[in-house]
């Protein structure tokens, strides 16, 4: 399993980012950003940093799955 997490400058955690390789591929299980958070960026650069880390271990892409309805979202 490939986890990032994002602290705040006090070490606390506002969003993690976890995927797992399975062959050549990166599947990109789930991505999460506190709502107070949310729309600094961070889900962003999260994504970037594990995309990254797939392109540097040569694997040949990423997937990631959502689902239509979140709990959240209600």
């Amino acid at each position: 399993m490939t986890t990032t997490t994002a602290y705040t400058s006090d070490s606390v955690p506002v969003g993690f980012v976890a995927g797992k390789v399975e062959d050549t591929w990166l599947h990109i299980a789930e991505i999460d950003v506190h709502p107070e958070w949310q729309r600094h960026g961070i889900g962003r650069r999260l994504m970037q940093r594990i995309l990254h880390t797939g392109q540097q271990r040569g694997l040949a892409g990423a997937t990631l799955t959502t689902d239509k309805l979140v709990a959240f979202m209600d």
